[in-house]
């Protein structure tokens, strides 16, 4: 038998998710066969799995050594990684941080095996049991600017939802070829393409073409560039840098998009402030200063 009890980062899980996480390689026809067979128990009492679990529960699992080291699996549960540079973290307390990404680093690990800024946060904040810290929202590359982070279940859990329901209001500074007039809404159509990992986009609908919204508000303009607020109002990949595109205005340095080769080393693209809704963080908003290769090319 084996005790575990809930951590204050654990809390918050439904107990399926918990044992599902601890024992990743039973999968979860296997977790619920322990929990209708008493393998699994909450607080000394048999469990159906959808409870939620609290700080001080215990769990114990009526399972053979042998049997739970199957299961439990060759787990990764801390980066070797260099961690998250405490300079670059815009906040943090037990359950969020919000850190500020640089462009040319990975939001998440991909097939290159590199490194990438959520294995920097396993070892920055170190697995607890069954709860992993996340990344939340994901950055291309060469996009710099603000990333959400999960530190505890009720954190990442907090944070999903709001991504997805869309509550938060994510704000990105493009600086964009040519002199936009376009300013206001921007609503076009987009269908990701996996296997060249590129959006097309239309200003007309299409079969398979998902609806997006962006608004861009105008900051600065000269002869042949212009500095652009972009407000998400749907959040697909690439849809500011493809959307711009679409307009006839790609963000500089954007090759991928249509830009000139030579005026920038990388797409400048920045996201720059976050707005949480009153019940999340009090409604704050987070800013991300600019990277210098933007402020250089602006001023």
């Amino acid at each position: 038998m084996k005790d575990y009890i809930i951590s204050k980062k654990e809390e918050g899980m439904t107990l399926l998710k918990y044992s599902f996480r601890l024992l990743p390689d039973a999968g979860q026809g296997m977790i619920r066969k322990f929990l209708r067979n008493k393998n699994i128990e909450l607080n000394s009492k048999k469990a159906g799995g959808s409870e939620i679990l609290k700080a001080g529960d215990r769990v114990s699992f009526f399972l053979s050594d042998e049997t739970f080291a199957k299961f439990y699996g060759n787990q990764k549960t801390v980066s070797d990684a260099k961690p998250l540079e405490k300079e670059r973290i815009i906040y943090e307390d037990e359950d969020i941080l919000i850190y500020d990404k640089e462009a040319g680093e990975l939001s998440q690990s991909d097939s290159s095996g590199e490194a990438s800024l959520n294995d920097r946060l396993l070892s920055y904040a170190k697995p607890d049991g069954a709860f992993t810290p996340s990344v939340c929202n994901r950055l291309d590359r060469n996009t710099s600017g603000l990333i959400l982070c999960g530190l505890s279940a009720k954190g990442l859990r907090t944070l999903t939802a709001a991504i997805r329901d869309r509550r938060l209001k994510k704000y990105y500074l493009a600086v964009c070829e040519g002199r936009f007039e376009k300013e206001g809404p921007a609503k076009l159509w987009l269908k990701k393409d996996g296997a060249k990992n590129i959006s097309r986009i239309s200003d007309t609908e299409k079969p398979g073409y998902d609806p997006v919204e962006t608004i861009f508000t105008i900051i600065k303009t000269t002869e042949d560039s212009t500095t652009l607020e972009a407000e998400l109002v749907t959040g697909k990949p690439h849809q500011i840098r493809a959307s711009l595109s679409c307009l006839g205005h790609p963000i500089v340095g954007d090759l991928k998009y249509g830009a000139k080769k030579g005026r920038a080393k990388r797409h400048l693209l920045h996201a720059a402030r976050i707005v949480f809704p009153p019940d999340i963080l009090g409604g704050r908003t987070f800013e991300a200063p600019l990277p210098y290769d933007i402020r250089n090319y602006i001023y």
